[in-house]
């Protein structure tokens, strides 16, 4: 049994050390971990307050299995006597558990040390151009916004979908899966649909939020759309709610609704929708406090 636990802790620190080297990148574990960051598995790409999650979530999942762990070894010795594969089952098993709770705490350990000393302003590197279409990395330039001579044009449709809460009033803005910052909601106008409609739609695939009552018409903005392939010219709504929450219903892509302060908008991945909702500031707060 020593000899067991002693495999367990040498495993344990390996796979740790040869993640710590390749900063978690090839580690699968990783996967379980980070995957509420999408498919960032690189601990160079994740920001301090994700790193701490990581590394808490990791604590948590090591606990359980220390927990598992400690039931299986009150488990009576006399109970294998007569059953040789139910003992071999049982060893296997203990050494499982042992295995993965010492690979999870120290990775846990790991992961919140390098939170601890990670700035809070921490910015992450951009990939290499050529990898710019597949990361959720990128920073948007003008280059976004400059209309190349023969793309084609699509039109798009979005919400600026405002609460209030205690006097304040919140944003619903959208973390997409992958992706560190956040976005409206919006897409295609579909055959058929007015720009309005369109615009409900997006907001209830994406964030789930139904319960909207038109204010008005807050602006249109344009660029290309993100692999510069297309001219998007996008119309923006201004609705209210009172709905909390929703079930977004998007088949293609995986959103997290956050609700964001006006007063204290956080950097936002597509710059123009962002100056949208600064520039009208007053005029949201105008429209939603109106009798």
């Amino acid at each position: 049994m020593q000899l067991l636990l002693a495999l367990a802790i040498g495993l344990a620190v390996f796979f740790n050390l040869r993640a710590l080297a390749g900063n978690h990148r090839d580690a699968w574990w990783a996967r379980l971990l980070f995957r509420p960051h999408g498919p960032r598995t690189d601990v160079r790409y994740l920001t301090r307050r994700e790193l701490l999650r990581s590394g808490l979530l990791s604590c948590c999942l090591a606990a359980g299995l220390g927990a598992l762990q400690v039931l299986a070894v009150l488990v009576p010795q006399r109970s294998f006597d007569r059953h040789p594969a139910l003992f071999a089952a049982w060893l296997s098993l203990s050494f499982l558990l042992t295995f993965l709770c010492l690979l999870f705490a120290l990775s846990g350990i790991i992961l919140v040390v390098r939170g601890l000393c990670r700035s809070s302003r921490y910015v992450p590197p951009v990939p290499k151009e050529k990898e710019i279409e597949h990361t959720p990395y990128l920073a948007i330039d003008d280059s976004w916004y400059r209309k190349p001579a023969g793309v084609p044009e699509h039109v798009s449709c979005g919400g600026v979908v405002a609460r209030v809460e205690r006097g304040t009033v919140l944003i619903a803005l959208l973390k997409e899966d992958g992706f560190l910052r956040l976005v409206l909601p919006k897409g295609h106008l579909e055959r058929g649909e007015s720009l309005e409609q369109a615009a409900r739609r997006e907001i209830a695939e994406e964030s789930g939020l139904t319960d909207l009552r038109l204010l008005c018409e807050i602006g249109v903005r344009e660029r290309l759309d993100l692999k510069k392939r297309s001219w998007k010219t996008t119309h923006y709504f201004l609705f209210s709610t009172t709905q909390r929450s929703g079930h977004p219903t998007d088949a293609h892509h995986t959103y997290v609704l956050e609700w964001s302060p006006l007063d204290r908008l956080p950097d936002m991945f597509w710059p123009e929708q962002e100056e949208l909702v600064r520039t009208n500031t007053a005029m949201i707060k105008s429209a939603l406090f109106r009798p």
